[in-house]
């Protein structure tokens, strides 16, 4: 499901959208022995990158691993994507969370990339 919530939002953007370019493949990030490979990487004509991590539903232990990861990233701008029943009660949503039902929702993702380029917002 996680893949495929991002495959809808990807094919509605198109290859660019409003200053925005989706590039599928983006960059390997590596910090001493980790590496960090997001799911998509938009790019805007000003030179700012947002990367796209979409979470979906996994174990526990799978989900500490993965804020520990993008925590050791967090000079990176990263949007993280989440599915709304994965959020625990009363959790804290950053500016750089976006929550979706069942598949992410165009207008939404350009929405908060448009905030984290304008209020320069990283992990």
């Amino acid at each position: 499901m996680r893949l495929e919530s991002g495959k809808v939002a990807c094919r509605k953007f198109g290859p660019t959208r409003d200053g925005w370019q989706l590039i599928r493949e983006g960059e390997i990030l590596h910090d001493r022995q980790k590496t960090f490979v997001q799911d998509f990487t938009f790019r805007h004509e000003d030179g700012t990158e947002v990367l796209l991590e979409i979470i979906g539903f996994w174990t526990p232990e799978y989900l500490t691993h993965r804020r520990q990861t993008l925590r050791q990233f967090r000079r990176h701008r990263i949007l993280i994507a989440v599915p709304e029943k994965s959020l625990r009660e009363g959790a804290t949503i950053g500016a750089n969370v976006l929550v979706y039902k069942t598949v992410l929702k165009l207008m939404p993702l350009m929405k908060t990339l448009e905030k984290i380029r304008t209020e320069n917002i990283t992990a």
